[in-house]
């Protein structure tokens, strides 16, 4: 069903219409979401105005989108394949390659193996998700511009399960960015649960990242990273708070690590109250 005002639409979609009317759509549409669905790839097409997917009536197991532009995606549960035989895009929440001019707003994702997964994409906003019981990373970004994560709750995840190549249970990270991205925002979010929180590396032999802004978070996690600046120039880590997970015979104290040129202040860090980072700013 469509109903036009001012030359744009509302479409109403289900399971079996939605392959065409994605075909279709125009800029500006809305496309509304009802029931359950299978995993969703956008049309490779630049979007100006955006179009706004509207999911909160729905559940979809994954959202793909590569080469493109201009998708406003909103609420819904999101999930996707996970465990040690779930590879590449099949296992991502959401995957996004080489997309620009996306927000994903109020959307709970579940029962994945990644969150989201950002590479090669510019001006992508993440706002207000749960990201919860996912097996490897909440979000991770690479190669990336202008990617903001903010006031979204990452973790529990699900218990790290064995890797495939034999050399015990996989890395679990809340939030990790590498590879040359620039000007990251991470801001007013929470991360919690047995894995490493916020880690900003770049890369030692390519690329460094620029300009990461890191501020007003909670992370409260078991493993050695709260929040970590490697390989990254002009970064700003501020107002944040790193607690310490409450594990029965935790060994390791959750740790904030910076580099020289990173502006750090205002940081509450349980394990060293009086460490870098923690003056007033």
């Amino acid at each position: 069903m469509s109903i036009a005002f001012a030359a744009l639409a509302l479409i109403v979609a289900n399971a079996a219409t939605l392959p065409a009317q994605l075909a279709n759509v125009k800029p500006g549409d809305t496309i509304a979401l009802y029931g359950q669905f299978p995993r969703i790839t956008l049309p490779k097409r630049n979007f100006s105005p955006s179009i706004t997917i509207d999911a909160r009536n729905a559940r979809v197991a994954g959202v793909t989108m590569i080469d493109v532009g201009g998708v406003n995606w909103l609420g819904g549960t999101v999930t996707a394949r996970f465990g040690p035989d779930a590879v590449a895009m099949a296992s991502y929440g959401f995957g996004l390659t080489r997309a620009q001019r996306i927000r994903i707003e109020g959307t709970r994702i579940t029962d994945a193996n990644r969150g989201v997964v950002v590479s090669a994409s510019n001006d992508v906003v993440m706002s207000k998700l749960a990201i919860v019981d996912v097996s490897v990373d909440g979000v991770n970004v690479a190669s990336s511009h202008k990617v903001t994560l903010e006031y979204s709750q990452i973790g529990p995840l699900k218990p790290p399960f064995e890797a495939p190549n034999g050399s015990g249970p996989i890395h679990q990270d809340g939030f990790q960015t590498w590879n040359g991205c620039t000007w990251l925002r991470i801001i007013g979010n929470v991360v919690e649960g047995n894995m490493h929180g916020i880690t900003d590396f770049g890369n030692s032999t390519t690329a460094w990242n620029i300009g990461t802004v890191i501020e007003g978070n909670h992370v409260k996690v078991y493993n050695t990273h709260g929040i970590t600046v490697s390989m990254t120039s002009g970064a700003i880590v501020r107002n944040n708070i790193i607690d310490s997970g409450l594990r029965p015979g935790r060994t390791q104290r959750t740790v904030l690590r910076i580099l020289p040129d990173t502006l750090a202040c205002g940081n509450t860090v349980a394990d060293f109250p009086t460490g870098t980072g923690t003056m007033a700013c």
